[in-house]
């Protein structure tokens, strides 16, 4: 019984001396492990630690960096960076810190930074957080950011409007609410929209938003959307919107004064078609607007690419005020794009034409001349001279009502300026102020004489003209045409290699033409030569 209490007490002493023993050397093992990296670390070294990063999935401009210089560095250190960068990243620093950098870190301490930093359009990316100090240690600490995503749309229409443009907005599986702050469009706040900003755009809503903007000549047009967490999301697309819309001509109504005729012009090389919705007449600081019934055909007018049109604009230009100014015409379109503007000068408030001079070779000392007094003239004209190059002409002095013509007939002796090319000038006094109209034509030295209509048999008809050249024309006269029509259609045309009528002489031209079937109508036959003359004669077949 002795040796069995002897046997466990010795028992029970080497139970505590294993015991004793183990924790010996656990505690040494655990030494052993933390000292090794410092065992093997140089002397005055320092070893900045990120112990923890934090970004905040609802504030997306900025983050938390929590880092330690530990109490086996060397000495106190400065931190000079904190950047970011992940595979084909370029290295992003801060833009700033709280506290500032660079800041001193003591041996020893620990120190949480609020770094400044639009990270969201790096959502869902697995990134790098550095810290640097500014005896060039570095620590590094591999992070992946919240996946937070933004789809986005445009569309960009402009045969719709260049002053407006739709966006969709999706708030793609992320795990908050986004609050949509703003909308740009090549860098340039939108602030005209369909709703109100800001908006709650919940997990997996989408919304379309009308934004009212101009975005004529954009012809890539980025947009982007922000939001309050710092989120944003952008897109770029194509969207011709160049309209080249012409006004090329602007005509006024010589027998209706409410009356102007303007022609529009939307190039090839437009974008789209342009619906004219209204037309301004801007004379002085009064801008006169044209649309709906105002104009024939009624506005709006559709024009498309590559085409013109023509709009009659009911406009009164008949009292003497819009007289002789200068108005400017330019077109609006539905699309909001705008014409380039032409400026004409309106009508004076008298004027003249003259119409038609007849020179005979037959009588060479006389010569008739039509003059009108245009319709929207206020008063009636005076003839009183007519001029031919310098010299003057006997008339009798004529009073002409506005809209009305009259035939002057004209003592003066041209047989000098046969086939020549002359200026016929004719002066007209309306009350106190006199104008001058003029008129330029060659003076003939060809003319038809006579035409006859025969049969050499029943199945074989002829036409028969003869052709006098003056004797006081300057040129032997070789006729290139010969044109046959009725009142209202060309019958025959004839071609010449160059017939000639010798200066003096007179030649007959015989042609082949069935001309039974206008017996005891009138045919106009027209003889044209080489330098341009063109004489006329009209007959009656029979």
């Amino acid at each position: 019984m002795h040796f069995t209490k002897k046997t466990k007490a010795i028992s029970t002493l080497l139970t505590i001396l294993l015991i004793l023993l183990s924790a010996i050397v656990g505690a040494l093992i655990a030494y052993m492990w933390t000292v090794a990296p410092f065992i093997v670390e140089p002397e005055d070294t320092f070893d900045l630690l990120i112990t923890g990063v934090n970004f905040p999935v609802d504030h997306a401009t900025s983050f938390g960096l929590t880092v330690m210089n530990p109490s086996h560095s060397f000495a106190e250190t400065n931190i000079t960076d904190i950047y970011i960068d992940s595979f084909g990243l370029n290295r992003t620093s801060i833009r700033s810190s709280d506290p500032s950098l660079p800041f001193p870190l003591p041996r020893g301490t620990v120190r949480t930074f609020n770094c400044s930093l639009d990270w969201g359009v790096f959502a869902g990316r697995i990134i790098t957080v550095h810290v640097t100090s500014l005896n060039g240690t570095e620590a590094g600490r591999s992070v992946t950011l919240p996946s937070v995503a933004i789809s986005l749309s445009s569309a960009f229409d402009a045969s719709d409007s260049i002053q407006r443009f739709n966006v969709t907005v999706t708030n793609s599986n992320s795990p908050i609410n986004l609050t949509l702050s703003r909308i740009l469009l090549d860098y340039n706040p939108v602030t005209n929209l369909n709703i109100t900003l800001p908006r709650i755009i919940q997990p997996n809503e989408t919304i379309s938003i009308i934004c009212y903007a101009d975005w004529q000549g954009h012809v890539k047009p980025l947009v982007q959307v922000e939001t309050l967490e710092g989120f944003t999301a952008e897109i770029r697309r194509d969207a011709p919107s160049t309209v080249s819309l012409q006004v090329i001509r602007v005509n006024f109504n010589e027998t209706n004064t409410n009356q102007v005729n303007v022609t529009f012009s939307n190039s090839a090389d437009s974008a789209t078609y342009v619906n004219i919705t209204t037309i301004d007449f801007k004379y002085g600081n009064i801008t006169d607007q044209i649309g709906g019934t105002l104009s024939s055909p009624a506005l709006p007018v559709t024009l498309e690419t590559g085409k013109n049109t023509s709009i009659i604009c009911f406009w009164d230009w008949t009292d003497a005020k819009y007289r002789n100014i200068d108005l400017t015409v330019t077109a609006h379109t539905k699309q909001g794009f705008n014409s380039t503007s032409l400026t004409v000068r309106t009508p004076t408030a008298n004027a003249g034409r003259i119409d038609d001079v007849y020179f005979d070779l037959d009588d060479t000392g006389h010569f008739a001349i039509n003059v009108t007094n245009l319709a929207y003239s206020l008063q009636t004209a005076n003839v009183t001279a007519i001029y031919v190059n310098q010299a003057p002409a006997n008339i009798t002095i004529t009073l002409i009502d506005p809209g009305q013509r009259a035939t002057l007939d004209c003592i003066y002796n041209w047989s000098s300026f046969v086939g020549a090319n002359v200026t016929i000038r004719a002066y007209l006094k309306y009350g106190s102020n006199e104008t001058q109209i003029t008129y330029n034509l060659k003076l003939p030295y060809l003319k038809i004489t006579n035409a006859s209509f025969f049969n050499l048999t029943p199945e074989n008809p002829y036409i028969n003209i003869t052709i006098r050249n003056s004797e006081f024309s300057r040129v032997n006269a070789t006729i290139t045409s010969i044109l046959i029509r009725n009142e209202t259609a060309p019958l025959l045309v004839v071609g010449s290699t160059g017939f000639q009528v010798t200066i003096g002489s007179e030649s007959s031209i015989v042609y082949r033409w069935d001309w039974n079937p206008y017996v005891g109508k009138d045919v106009t036959i027209i003889v044209t030569t080489i330098d341009g003359l063109q004489t006329l004669a009209t007959y009656k077949v029979q």
